[in-house]
């Protein structure tokens, strides 16, 4: 088992090194990092003091814990 954050490379170098080696492995996401992420770009979106930037990370957050994290 192995905890991550999610980032995409992250992923797939790990993906990459376990079917190069014929192993398995079970990802553990580290939610609160992918939260920062979140936040990270609602403030692409949205500015700073913009209370629905809160509505749009706890949207997304419920969308990326129901498994639609694309």
């Amino acid at each position: 088992m192995m905890l991550v954050d999610g980032a995409r490379h992250q992923l797939d170098v790990i993906h990459d090194q376990c079917d190069a080696r014929g192993l398995e492995v079970r990802l553990l996401i580290d939610f609160v990092h992918v939260l920062e992420y979140a936040w990270g770009a609602a403030w692409c979106f949205f500015a700073k003091t913009d209370p629905a930037a809160e509505s749009w990370v706890g949207k997304n957050a419920l969308e990326i814990l129901q498994g639609r994290a694309e």
